[in-house]
């Protein structure tokens, strides 16, 4: 070959290197500008990788003693890939059954789901579509799972997931409260313990990574490592669910018999202001997600009534400790009337009780006698009491939608009216937790413990509503009250107990007279313990507190009393009813 016949072919051969890589250029630029995303997506979709929300557990509730009321179970939930199990069925259709039906057919028997139109209604390019969520019978998913097994049946996805559970149902579900599923598929408290606790119940939810390959298939790697979900911890209220069944026993009782609007009955720990147990009737099901909303609100916090005679013992502790009455002075009710201002204050039913002892008062139920005290009090120091106490704010157990009942503002107060009103009951609206919280102080020597429900946190500080001379004084004079008084009538069960009937009268929209009958009490009177409030609302029949509250009340104390091992109070050498003895007797008393 000629040198010059060699030069030409290099020449031809380099041009042809040139144009090729000229042509290789321009083909990459075209790729990295002009078919970039185009080809991003396709490779996107031959090896994706998406981050999973890993949820994190919710933690259980439990009473005082960790007996569970509340849950999170894993129940597991059903998925298909209709794309899949199309495929799968087109390449089957020559045999009897394509797969399809048989899959179909698993699942109905075992499920009772028509999983077939499931499939065939589906997207053509859909890989994933729920059939059933949360299923109950997780022995019938199992079933279902190993028969498909066996067949070598792919295309139905089990999942697990977290489904709230209240093992014993309607036992104080008022105070355990429900749940709902937030936006991002998390359980957060709605109501009652599982609100309260809500930020330790609920936890931090986890992720993690996941790259597929263009089948579908999970590619481990290291780079991806996620985080771990840390799981909600578990919280321990105050109840005793001992108690809460003595609670919910009565409560039913008295539901059953007097068909009222509305029963409440409560029992505290006066030491702690422990709430122990807390039963609301018409009640429901935790379980239930179909109960009206206002049978689940918590009637305990959030309704508020006019307390009546309950009052009365708050208005004689407050005179007691100011020192404006003593226990051996005789209050003169005659004539069963007095005039205050254009005011004339009368007792119930037109009785004349004549001169009384404070005991006797109390026993007896005298409105003029607390109108009497109360003008000695004087509007400023009865205000200021009454506040002391807690009406008219907010117990601090920080429940949701708790009320602060009503106390007509200080510059409103009139000796006339309010402050007279005030002293026996009226004019003020209270809480049935409030009244609870109020008989506790008075029980446990004038200190006041806030209530409190979940037994994990600090207590809140107590505060001294009347000096402890004041409040032991006023402890027998209650106790009359079950022995010449409005529940001379009830068995203690060998247990001296203090405590007070009420009877409160309220209009409806038609201005007809309605009532709500109540009892509170406290014992043993030696060594109190536990508080107990029955509230009924608006029953049928008679209203009257020692009625449709005491007997009730006294045998909720009673039994949480031997529950807790308290011994029965020792014969009394001393008389108490000579304390409280009427000294001009009326005719017989009506119940109250």
């Amino acid at each position: 070959m000629t040198p010059a016949r060699f030069q030409l072919r290099a020449i031809v051969g380099l041009g042809v290197l040139l144009v090729a890589f000229a042509g290789l250029i321009v083909r990459l630029g075209r790729i990295q500008l002009g078919d970039h995303a185009e080809l991003r997506r396709r490779g996107d979709h031959q090896h994706a990788t998406a981050r999973h929300v890993v949820p994190a557990d919710r933690g259980a509730i439990t009473d005082r003693h960790g007996r569970v009321l509340a849950r999170t179970e894993q129940w597991p939930s059903i998925a298909v890939d209709p794309k899949w199990i199309r495929e799968r069925d087109r390449k089957t259709s020559a045999q009897p059954l394509g797969e399809l039906e048989r899959l179909a057919q698993i699942v109905e028997e075992e499920l009772g789901i028509d999983v077939r139109s499931i499939v065939t209604s589906a997207d053509a390019k859909s890989q994933f579509v729920w059939v059933q969520r949360k299923i109950e019978d997780r022995d019938a998913v199992e079933r279902m799972r190993v028969r498909l097994r066996k067949q070598k049946l792919r295309g139905v996805i089990i999942d697990f997931e977290g489904v709230r559970t209240y093992p014993a149902g309607a036992l104080a579900a008022h105070m355990v409260g429900f749940t709902f599923e937030g936006a991002d598929g998390a359980l957060r408290g709605a109501a009652g313990a599982e609100r309260l606790g809500d930020a330790r119940l609920r936890g931090r939810p986890g992720w993690r990574s996941d790259e597929r390959d263009a089948t579908g298939r999970r590619i481990v790697v290291a780079r991806h490592p996620g985080r771990a979900a840390r799981h909600g911890q578990d919280i321990r209220l105050t109840l005793d669910t001992v108690i809460q069944a003595f609670a919910e026993s009565e409560a039913d009782e008295i539901f059953t018999n007097f068909d009222p609007v509305s029963v409440i009955a409560a029992v505290v720990d006066i030491r702690t202001g422990d709430l122990l147990a807390m039963a609301c009737r018409p009640g429901f099901d935790a379980n239930s997600r179909t109960a009206p909303q206002d049978v689940r609100r918590n009637r305990f916090f959030t309704d508020v009534f006019e307390p009546g005679s309950t009052f009365k013992p708050i208005t004689m502790g407050i005179a007691l400790d100011a020192g404006v009455v003593t226990v051996g002075e005789i209050i003169d009710t005659n004539p069963g009337t007095v005039q205050i201002g254009g005011r004339s204050i009368r007792e119930d039913k037109h009785h004349n009780y004549g001169e009384l002892t404070p005991a006797g008062a109390i026993a007896e139920s005298s409105n003029v006698a607390m109108a009497k005290l109360a003008l000695r009090l004087g509007v400023d120091r009865m205000h200021t009491a009454v506040r002391t106490f807690g009406f008219g704010a907010k117990t601090g157990a920080r429940w949701a939608g708790e009320s602060r009942g009503i106390v007509t503002p200080f510059p409103k107060w009139t000796e006339t009216y309010t402050l007279c009103s005030v002293s026996f009951g009226q004019e003020i609206a209270v809480t049935p937790a409030q009244l609870l919280a109020a008989y506790a102080g008075l029980a446990n020597d004038g200190l006041l413990h806030p209530l409190r429900v979940l037994l994990d946190e600090p207590a809140p500080a107590a505060v001294r509503v009347i000096r402890a001379e004041a409040a032991r004084q006023l402890a027998p004079m209650m106790e009359a009250v079950f022995e010449t008084g409005t529940a001379s009538r009830i068995a203690t069960g060998g247990y001296r107990m203090a405590g007070k009937t009420g009877t409160a009268e309220q209009k409806d929209k038609h201005g007809q007279s309605e009532y709500v009958g109540s009892f509170a009490c406290f014992g043993p009177v030696e060594a109190p313990r536990l508080a107990v409030l029955v509230v009924c609302d608006r029953p049928k029949g008679s209203p009257y507190g020692s009625h449709v509250a005491a007997p009730f009340a006294a045998r909720l104390l009673r039994n949480s009393l031997r529950y807790l091992g308290v011994p029965r109070s020792a014969p009394r050498e001393d008389d108490v009813s000579a304390d409280s003895r009427v000294l001009d007797p009326s005719p017989e008393v009506q119940p109250r």
